[in-house]
C-alpha cells in the first residue's frame, strides 16, 4: 500500500483483498467490507501481511482510513508491517487507537532520497506539454504488480493494433475485461476498477461514454511511446 500517492484509494486496497479471497457477496461501505476481511482471517488458518509504506502519507491522513487500518491491524492472522516519514507521527492516534495497532517500533533509517515519495507531487507523468515521458512510464510500471502491468499491456496492444479507420474512441471496458479474465489477470469488473483507477489517476488512460452508451478507454499516451514500451517487454 502505497500512502505517499495522493490517489489511492482504500477503499479499492479492501476490494483486492477481497478479490483475492474470491468472495463474491456484495458490500454496502468499506467498512462492511473490512469486517469481512477481519471475520474472515480471524476464524481460518490463513495469514495476511499488508505492508503500508508512508502509514502517514496524504492518501491515508484521514480518521476514517486510519480506523480501517487499525481494525485490521489488530485481528487475528493479519499482520502490518508500516513505515512513516515524520518523526511525530506517534501524534497522529490517540492511546485507543495505537492499542490497536500495538506496534513494535523499530528506528531504521535508510538514509535515501524522498524520491519516489515526492515524485508524485506533480504529475510525474506529464511535461509542461502534456504529453508523457517514456521514463515515468517505465517507472510507473515498475511500481505495479504483474497484474497491473499485464492489463495495461492489453490495452496497450489492443491500441497498437486499433485500426486508424476506427470510429471506436478506444476498447470497450467489457471486451478488456474479457480479455483480462481469460488471462487470469482479474476475477471481476470491481478488480479491473481499481486497477484502472490508478491508470486514470497517473494520466496513462482516459475514459469515454461512446455514443452507443459503452464505456471506452484509451491510452493516454503518445503511440510511439506505447509502441517503444512494448518493443522491451518482447526483449525481456
Amino acid at each position: 500500500v502505497n500512502g505517499y500517492f495522493p490517489g489511492l484509494n482504500f477503499k479499492d486496497v479492501l476490494i483486492q483483498i477481497t478479490d483475492y479471497l474470491e468472495c463474491s457477496a456484495t458490500f454496502r461501505t468499506p467498512a462492511d467490507r473490512c469486517q469481512f476481511i477481519c471475520e474472515h482471517f480471524s476464524e481460518s488458518n490463513e495469514s495476511l501481511f499488508i505492508v503500508v509504506h508512508s502509514i502517514d502519507g496524504v492518501a491515508l491522513r484521514n480518521e476514517k482510513v486510519q480506523g480501517y487500518l487499525s481494525a485490521l491491524a489488530r485481528c487475528k492472522n493479519i499482520h502490518m508491517i508500516a513505515s512513516s516519514d515524520h518523526i511525530n507521527v506517534p501524534t497522529m492516534w490517540d492511546g485507543s487507537r495505537l492499542a490497536q495497532f500495538n506496534w513494535l517500533w523499530q528506528e531504521i533509517h535508510t538514509l535515501s532520497n524522498y524520491t519516489e515519495e515526492t515524485s508524485y507531487e506533480n504529475s510525474i507523468l506529464v511535461h509542461q506539454t502534456g504529453k508523457l515521458v517514456y521514463t515515468a512510464l517505465v517507472h510507473v510500471m515498475e511500481s505495479l504488480t504483474r497484474n497491473g502491468k499485464g492489463i495495461f499491456k492489453v490495452l496497450a496492444q489492443a491500441e497498437v493494433q486499433r485500426d486508424s479507420n476506427s470510429t471506436a474512441p478506444g476498447m470497450a471496458f467489457q471486451d478488456l475485461f474479457s480479455h483480462c479474465k481469460e488471462a487470469f489477470l482479474v476475477s471481476s469488473d470491481q478488480a479491473l476498477r481499481a486497477q484502472l483507477t490508478e491508470f486514470l489517476d497517473h494520466k496513462l488512460v482516459k475514459s469515454k461514454k461512446g455514443q452507443d452508451g459503452v464505456e471506452y478507454l484509451a491510452l493516454a499516451v503518445e503511440k510511439q511511446i506505447v509502441e517503444r514500451y512494448l518493443s522491451t517487454l518482447e526483449e525481456d
